[in-house]
């Protein structure tokens, strides 16, 4: 496969994206079981963005418009290393994120920022992180 390179042990081959391989910190998605009824029957998962210098935050509720639906960026610190929680490199989840500049990543998560009325499937957690990533990769532009 073009791009991905191989190692081999004395009883596994492991396949790993070459663009991947850098000591360089990475932006992380990082995902849970989402807050939500019947969340867990059907593998809802909440995600948010974790920064090099270990900025967590993604879409919450609005807390001055809680039952309007409004969105706002809310901190999600220390989120990421829950038991029930992981994070991986952007650019493992999706290659189109290789080049994601985490300081603007981490501009676009100050906390408060608005993310609109939450509607699962066409603007909740998963859309937030999308839009971040592509909005901070000069690659997407």
């Amino acid at each position: 496969m073009e791009g991905y390179s191989s190692e081999q042990s004395d009883s596994t081959q492991v396949t790993v994206p070459s663009q991947m391989c850098t000591d360089e910190p990475q932006v992380e998605i990082c995902a849970r079981p989402a807050d939500l009824p019947g969340a867990s029957l059907i593998g809802g998962e909440h995600w948010w963005l974790r920064t090099p210098d270990g900025h967590e935050a993604g879409m919450g509720a609005d807390d001055d418009a809680y039952y309007s639906g409004s969105t706002e960026i809310t901190d999600h610190t220390g989120q990421g290393d829950g038991d029930d929680a992981y994070c991986l490199p952007a650019a493992e989840v999706d290659e189109r994120w290789q080049n994601v500049d985490p300081g603007c990543v981490s501009d676009a998560l100050e906390a408060g920022g608005e993310t609109g009325v939450w509607i699962p499937g066409l603007n909740d957690c998963h859309d937030v992180v999308e839009d971040i990533l592509d909005g901070c990769d000069p690659d997407n532009l």
